[in-house]
């Protein structure tokens, strides 16, 4: 941290752009855990307008929440940096490896409560896109009620990873969302 004040003088008034920012991310943060604007407009002494005009000056996105599933993948930091990139909201890629691991170094009920644990947080999405094979196509249909875009990478079985093609993934996934 450099130590500077950060201040604008404005006429007579001296307003700091630190105090500005930290009230922002209260606001902000307030937010995201469920208060209303009303309930954080009281908390921090704003006005409800003025928390609106905030939210809507720095709106990416409004509507649906996304989640991104997708293996096995070989560029993988890729395209989990493309979704955050996007304004995806959940994003779990993996490589084939880390595919097989999570059988592998799981005990039966291990692995079965945490898939269904990715279940019931996949239920909270609107949309969610998956890239896989058929099967699993099929077997997000059977449990998931959302809206599934599907992307077949392979055919089942898929034995090794997949290079996903970052443009045309990007196009399609704003050509569902915009």
């Amino acid at each position: 941290m450099d130590g500077s004040l950060e201040t604008t003088r404005i006429g007579t008034k001296i307003i700091s752009r630190k105090k500005i920012d930290r009230m922002i991310d209260k606001l902000l943060v307030l937010r995201s855990q469920g208060f209303s604007q009303q309930e954080v407009s009281s908390r921090l002494g704003l006005e409800r307008s003025f928390i609106s005009r905030i939210e809507s000056v720095g709106e990416i996105r409004k509507g649906k929440k996304m989640a991104l599933v997708g293996f096995p993948i070989y560029n993988k930091d890729e395209v989990y940096s493309l979704c955050q990139k996007i304004g995806i909201d959940y994003v779990w890629v993996m490589d084939n490896e880390e595919r097989w691991g999570l059988i592998k170094d799981s005990k039966a009920m291990d692995f079965f409560n945490m898939v269904v644990n990715i279940i019931a947080d996949l239920k909270s999405y609107d949309l969610i896109f998956l890239l896989s094979s058929d099967n699993w196509y099929k077997v997000a249909e059977a449990f998931l009620d959302n809206e599934i875009i599907f992307w077949e990478i392979g055919k089942t079985p898929i034995q090794e990873n997949c290079r996903i093609e970052l443009k045309q993934l990007e196009e399609d996934i704003l050509k569902v969302v915009h």
